[in-house]
Order: structure tokens, then C-alpha cells, then sequence
């Protein structure tokens, strides 16, 4: 019984190292959107609201963000740089679902 109750801890132990190596995810509005340069500038929704800057250039975009959508960033801090993983685009979303529905 308790080479199995080890086995347990070790498997709950490794999948909690999982789940905190997994990217951050921010929530926020659209300052700027450079498509070019491929660099997205998004106003934090959650207190101080912080204005981030986040690499786009490997990222999987929905709907590509304008000023003023509300975006969701899924996001890893490499070497002092954010490099967003997806970019979620929240109004063209509600957007897309809204004319559906008519």
C-alpha cells in the first residue's frame, strides 16, 4: 500500500510543477497594435492598470486586435520581455456571437 501512496504524492507533485510552468494570462484594452512590427500595447483591466507591452511575432491571433478591443494575453516573461503565446480578442468575439444571433 505505501509504494502506491508514493506514487500518488509524486504524480499530484509533478502535475502541480505542470500547472505553475503553464503562461500567465492578463485581460485588457488595446492601446496599440503595431501588425508590422508585430508588438501589442494593452492597458491591464485589474488595478493599477498597468500599460504592458507584449511580443506578438510567435503568438496565435484570433481577430486582430484594434485600439480599444478588449484583448486576453496568454503571455510568458522571457529575459525581461513579454511574449504572448495567444491573443484573444474579447469585443470581436462578443461582436461575431452578437450578429449570429441576429
Amino acid at each position: 500500500m505505501k509504494p502506491i501512496l508514493r506514487a500518488l504524492v509524486a504524480l499530484a507533485g509533478s502535475l502541480a510543477g505542470l500547472a505553475c510552468n503553464g503562461p500567465d494570462v492578463v485581460q485588457g484594452t488595446v492601446l496599440s497594435y503595431d501588425q508590422t512590427a508585430r508588438t501589442l500595447v494593452v492597458q491591464d483591466e485589474v488595478e493599477p492598470h498597468s500599460e504592458m507591452v507584449f511580443s506578438a511575432a510567435n503568438a496565435d491571433v484570433g481577430a486582430v486586435p484594434r485600439t480599444g478591443d478588449v484583448v486576453r494575453i496568454a503571455y510568458r516573461a522571457d529575459k525581461g520581455a513579454l511574449r504572448a503565446t495567444r491573443i484573444m480578442n474579447v469585443t470581436r468575439q462578443q461582436e461575431s456571437k452578437k450578429a449570429q444571433a441576429e
